[in-house]
């Protein structure tokens, strides 16, 4: 699997060391996704945080009964659920493949390893929360 757009990604926020960069490439899984499939649902604990390496992702959530978008995002941008994601408690929003795409992604507790292990990632991860 190549990972080289997605370091390039991370690297372009803040430089990464190349232990942390062998971590990621190991940790990383890459899968398509078709038009429609919703990558969380309403009431789901976020597990994974997405890199889009060709696609386009779309967040809504209902208020009243009326729908709302929350964002949308495309080739190359970085998906999560944030509220969801690092609360550990379920999501208000549904996450939802847009058009066929395929993503590269990494779960919690992978991530939590490489902040742990290599403490200079804490702050690639909070500019990508910001």
């Amino acid at each position: 699997m190549d990972t080289s757009w997605l370091l390039n990604t991370l690297n372009s926020i803040s430089i990464l060391s190349p232990g942390l960069q062998d971590k990621i490439k190991e940790y990383v899984i890459e899968e398509p996704f078709t038009k429609k499939h919703l990558l969380l649902k309403e009431g789901q604990v976020s597990q994974r945080i997405y890199f889009i390496k060709q696609g386009f992702i779309g967040a809504w959530y209902y208020k009243n009964g009326e729908k709302f978008t929350s964002w949308f995002m495309g080739d190359g941008e970085i998906i999560i659920s944030v509220y969801s994601f690092f609360s550990r408690k379920p999501s208000f929003e549904n996450i939802e493949v847009l058009e066929d795409c395929v993503l590269q992604s990494i779960n919690w507790d992978q991530l939590q390893s490489l902040y742990t292990t290599y403490p200079e990632f804490n702050l690639t991860g909070r500019l990508i929360t910001e």
